[in-house]
């Protein structure tokens, strides 16, 4: 039934199955995986989705409609971070001083301590949320925002755009600042993704003045195509510099 009607969801669950049966055979409560050989019940397809320069505009106009979830969706397509540490991102992260947000390795999807440098367009939609309680995007209840699929279906109405997910908002980042000249080492490190394993051990460079001009540069192009004054016209980061 699960393969049915959430084919990527079933998926998951195998993946959690194998992971949790593994465990049970290191701790000698089973002496084999019933779910080793079982194959993924779902084919999946890598996602390549990059939202254009008017599909970006349309959902972040779209968003000053959606009180604290656009805010955050905003803030998503700002800093190319997860919706999961985006949405239970708290006050006690924050810098403002430096500009900076800093994610516990717990908070981190890939179990690594992170730091988000923070554009002028980031800080700007910080200084929009009222302080309601620890967490940043909240509605005054004391635990994180929920609700992340209405308030999806919402954008899309709204925004018109279709057939996109949150986390293209994450990918579109990324591939702006590609296009933006910034290299592929400083994109990753923006997005907290995992390193080769050599590189990760002999690369020991934080990469923090890399990351803040990539994303200072991702923000003021996206303030040019937010304002609709720069359809088009991507500036490399060579050219920046100078």
């Amino acid at each position: 039934m699960l393969r049915k009607e959430a084919p990527i969801a079933a998926n998951r669950v195998l993946a959690y199955l194998k992971t949790f049966f593994t465990w049970a055979v290191d701790q000698e409560l089973i002496e084999a995986s019933p779910a080793a050989s079982v194959k993924r019940p779902s084919k999946e397809v890598k996602r390549d989705r990059v939202l254009t320069d008017s599909e970006i505009r349309a959902i972040w106009q779209a968003c000053g409609a959606l009180g604290v979830f656009g805010r955050a969706f905003r803030f998503m397509l700002v800093t190319g971070q997860r919706r999961s540490e985006v949405g239970e991102m708290t006050w006690s992260e924050l810098d403002r001083t430096q500009r900076l947000w800093t994610l516990s390795r717990e908070r981190t999807k890939a179990d690594r301590a992170h730091e988000v440098q923070l554009s002028d367009l980031a800080m700007a939609i910080i200084e929009e949320c009222q302080l309601l309680g620890d967490f940043i995007f909240s509605t005054g209840r004391a635990r994180p925002i929920s609700g992340w699929s209405k308030a999806k279906a919402a954008l899309d109405a709204k925004s018109g755009v279709t057939n996109w997910h949150v986390h293209d908002l994450r990918r579109t980042a990324a591939t702006n600042m590609a296009r933006l000249g910034v290299d592929r080492v400083v994109i990753a490190k923006v997005l907290n993704h995992a390193e080769p394993e050599i590189t990760a051990v002999y690369d020991r460079h934080r990469y923090d003045h890399e990351k803040r001009r990539a994303l200072d540069l991702w923000g003021e192009r996206l303030a040019s195509i937010i304002d609709g004054t720069d359809e088009g016209n991507v500036v490399s980061l060579a050219t920046a510099r100078g």
